[in-house]
């Protein structure tokens, strides 16, 4: 009769778990990644022209520049590697600093984007004018034409919608 009373042995009920929300948006991260990717792009491009052609310059060697537009695209391709190196550093040493809950830190890791992000501003504006400069010389070259508008409407969105991600009211990351 004992055996009647006692209760048979149930496994616990399992609990629904809460969904956690999501943390604030990794700006910082977000902005780091895409300045690093494109001066290594750049980077990479520059020394594979430089190693496997004469012309120091993005342009395709069969575009007919005269003397001083060559000197243009040749200073503006040099200006972009100049400005690879800071954007670079910049980024890598924002990824590199740990996020945490210290208001300084938090703003140092910002103002590192901020600065990575301006000097690759920079460098996408000085590739769209050397484009200028090359498609001023033969504006009916379409297998320049194309790939490089890709490109220049590419780094357009990359950097605005960096932009807009270190915009966004985030509490410390």
């Amino acid at each position: 009769m004992a055996d009647k009373n006692k209760m048979p042995h149930l496994p616990p009920v399992p609990l629904a778990k809460k969904e956690e929300a999501a943390g604030p948006f990794p700006a910082v991260k977000f902005v780091s990644v895409w300045v690093l990717s494109t001066s290594f792009l750049y980077t990479l491009v520059y020394a594979m022209n430089r190693l496997f052609d004469t012309t120091p310059s993005p342009c395709d060697p069969c575009i007919p520049l005269t003397d001083a537009d060559a000197a243009k695209v040749d200073a503006l391709a040099n200006g972009m590697m100049w400005c690879a190196a800071p954007q670079a550093a910049a980024a890598a040493l924002a990824l590199w600093l740990l996020p945490c809950r210290r208001r300084w830190m938090w703003l140092v890791r910002r103002a590192l984007a901020y600065a990575a992000l301006a000097a690759a501003i920079v460098s996408h504006l000085m590739y769209t004018s050397a484009v200028r400069v090359v498609l001023a010389a033969d504006p009916w070259n379409f297998s320049f034409m194309i790939p490089c508008s890709i490109a220049i409407l590419t780094f357009a969105d990359g950097d605005l919608l960096s932009f807009l991600a270190l915009l966004l009211p985030v509490d410390l990351e």
